[in-house]
């Protein structure tokens, strides 16, 4: 009877210790899935402005438990891609957005080159992210923008085409029109060229400008399959001029006096964490008195 009691208990141990050497072996085998080394997503674009820059632009991200995140602040390097060769254009840091921008000119090597010019972008990875590449290529084209007067109208004109071996207007291509702010563009409209590669767009009367009037227009072709993004701008002193003295203008967030419910909200805050103070003062004084 004892012996059968011992072989049972020792049965009942031996499957205990199993139990938790399996757990913890799966534990460790969690453990090292989750160290594994993530599999980055990258995206390369382009954009050819005013017909002698480009804007080279690179936005990374990795998926962590489900949750697609931005890698900042990691170098990446870009280069020229020409005859097979890799010619080093420079390197940056992404920011806070993950996203890495290099500005390029339109130097005598890429104007001499009128196939689709080619652009690589690589990244090293980190401890717990791999390394990658992307490339991106676009034949050259470009956006001519004028702008006039005509008949108290403001009116942006602009031809599209492309520019490489000879000039080839580009129809049917829709472009978008925006006024340069200080967060983001604004958009003023869109509209497609005609057979010419020309379209005209009336701009508003009541943007506001700087002290001058002066606001910065741009026309942007946008994610064209073989031309990435075309863009251009124009600076006109078409806006409404900032007014320095006016307190309705004065008083914003980005000027040094701010509007009057945001300081209102701003008393109003300190006084009740101040009151909250001055009565745990009170409270102890008083408690010390007795």
């Amino acid at each position: 009877m004892g012996f059968a009691t011992n072989l049972a208990w020792r049965t009942l141990l031996t499957i205990v210790l199993s139990g938790i050497g399996c757990s913890l072996s799966g534990q460790n085998e969690q453990k090292k899935d989750s160290t594994e080394k993530l599999t980055p997503r990258m995206k390369f674009t382009a954009i050819q402005r005013n017909g002698d820059s480009i804007l080279l632009q690179v936005a990374i991200q990795v998926r962590r438990e489900g949750v697609l995140q931005l890698v900042d602040y990691e170098p990446v390097a870009f280069f020229y891609l020409k005859d097979s060769i890799a010619l080093s254009l420079g390197a940056t840091l992404t920011n806070d957005k993950g996203v890495a921008s290099l500005w390029i000119a339109e130097t005598t090597l890429l104007k001499e080159d009128h196939n689709p010019s080619l652009f690589k972008v690589t990244f090293n990875g980190t401890e717990d992210i791999y390394g990658d590449e992307a490339e991106a290529s676009f034949k050259k084209a470009e956006i001519k923008i004028s702008a006039e007067e005509i008949d108290s109208i403001y009116t942006i004109k602009l031809k599209l085409f492309a520019s490489g071996d000879e000039i080839l207007p580009l129809a049917a291509t829709d472009v978008v029109f925006y006024v340069k702010r200080y967060f983001a563009n604004l958009k003023l409209g869109e509209g497609t060229t005609d057979e010419s590669g020309e379209i005209s767009f009336e701009c508003p009367r009541d943007i506001p400008g700087d002290r001058f009037g002066n606001i910065i227009l741009i026309a942007q072709a946008e994610d064209l399959e073989e031309f990435g993004t075309v863009s251009s701008t124009i600076t006109q002193p078409w806006g409404v001029p900032l007014n320095l003295t006016d307190d309705k203008i004065s008083r914003a967030l980005w000027s040094h006096a701010p509007p009057i419910w945001m300081l209102t909200v701003f008393i109003v805050l300190m006084s009740v964490v101040w009151g909250h103070y001055f009565v745990i003062i009170y409270k102890f004084i008083k408690l010390r008195k007795q």
